[in-house]
């Protein structure tokens, strides 16, 4: 089975008040490693750009078991287990130095013309992606907002908000969920996560955020007037 690796070292600077990684650095080092599984196939972002292609994320379920601590190892893995219409289905792990299980996740990725914005079909992509059959603990599930989602802040959207296919990145979304979602982001410790990214969100759109929580279980939505760009139903430990 061809599934790609790589060691990473946790840094303070992507560390919180605990000195754990938080959620949205981890995201981000799961998308960059399948951004390097990428380049290993052959494909880098000059390449997409070139067949006039990129790779925006639909969906993602994310467990966390453990956050890995500052300084610590942790192998960040990932491998696709084909396609399903549209997508493409990329499943990770993050596993700690003794292979301890520390996160899974499972992540709906479509193929888009970056300049008409159409969905391609995964037929159309230049590469073959080796199909591993290897599973997760967690799997995509779609969920609907209940009634009775709250404001709880705006926000403009920044040039550091945006990443290189000049859109908010998706671990950024996840920082809005932290900075406007969380009545106490110090205290919170979420489990689960399921996120839907929606649509784009440009430089300088104005962005509402509205969320509800029921229980152990936050509902957080982020909206650029009447269009929803990203949503999530996280469940805390």
């Amino acid at each position: 089975m061809r599934i790609y690796e790589q060691e990473i070292k946790t840094a303070d600077y992507e560390t919180d008040h605990r000195l754990e990684m938080t959620p949205y650095a981890l995201l981000s080092h799961c998308q960059e490693v399948a951004m390097e599984d990428l380049l290993a196939l052959g494909c880098g972002h000059r390449d997409l750009f070139e067949h006039h292609s990129v790779f925006l994320l639909s969906r993602l379920a994310l467990r966390i078991h453990r956050l890995p601590q500052s300084g610590e190892k942790a192998v960040f893995s990932t491998w696709v287990t084909g396609t399903k219409g549209a997508l493409f289905l990329r499943l990770s792990e993050v596993r700690g130095g003794d292979g301890e299980l520390l996160a899974e996740g499972e992540a709906h990725w479509i193929l888009v013309n970056p300049e008409t914005r159409k969905i391609l079909r995964p037929q159309s992509f230049f590469l073959e992606f080796p199909v591993v059959p290897k599973q997760v603990g967690i799997q995509v599930e779609k969920f609907a907002f209940p009634e009775g989602m709250e404001a709880c802040g705006e926000h403009r959207v920044r040039y550091s908000d945006l990443d290189c296919n000049g859109h908010v990145n998706n671990a950024g979304y996840v920082k809005m969920l932290y900075d406007f979602g969380l009545e106490d982001p110090f205290s919170a410790r979420i489990g689960e996560m399921q996120l839907y990214f929606a649509h784009e969100a440009l430089l300088g759109e104005e962005l509402q955020f509205c969320r509800h929580r029921e229980g152990d279980t936050l509902y957080f939505q982020v909206k650029s007037g009447e269009r929803m760009c990203f949503g999530a139903q996280c469940r805390e430990k």
